[in-house]
């Protein structure tokens, strides 16, 4: 009886142990995928930073050239296409990078899970001897 409640008490510190293993993970996940954010919303700000300098300088540009006619009409109309694009594909490298924290989120539940019920077996396994 002494050795069965020796093997149960060895139990509890694994799964303690396992419990806070699974703690750690999900804080590093949780510290992953912030830092994930944040270096989106950085990538975000340089985008946007050079989109405005790329405004100021086309809309410069078109102020010198728009006395020479259409031509101006037309680069603007481009440069603000070429934002649109930018703009556009920003918010898709955004919309992937959210999309890749959630599963990466997701593939660390699973792991959890997974070490959560083998370690619960195992304890089962220990307990019934």
């Amino acid at each position: 009886a002494k050795s069965i409640h020796s093997r149960g008490s060895a139990a509890k510190t694994i799964f303690s142990r396992d419990t806070q293993i699974l703690d750690d993970q999900t804080e590093y996940t949780d510290d992953r995928t912030q830092y994930t954010e944040d270096q989106s919303q950085y990538n975000d700000d340089q985008t946007l930073n050079t989109a405005d300098e790329t405004l100021n300088s086309r809309r410069s540009a078109a102020k010198s050239i728009h006395s020479r006619g259409s031509a101006a009409k037309t680069i603007f109309s481009r440069d603000t296409q070429i934002l649109d694009d930018q703009t556009e594909y920003t918010d898709d490298r955004t919309q992937y990078t959210e999309d890749q924290s959630q599963y990466n989120d997701d593939q660390t539940l699973n792991t959890a899970d997974e070490t959560l019920n083998s370690r619960r077996s195992a304890a089962k396994s220990i307990h019934s001897r």
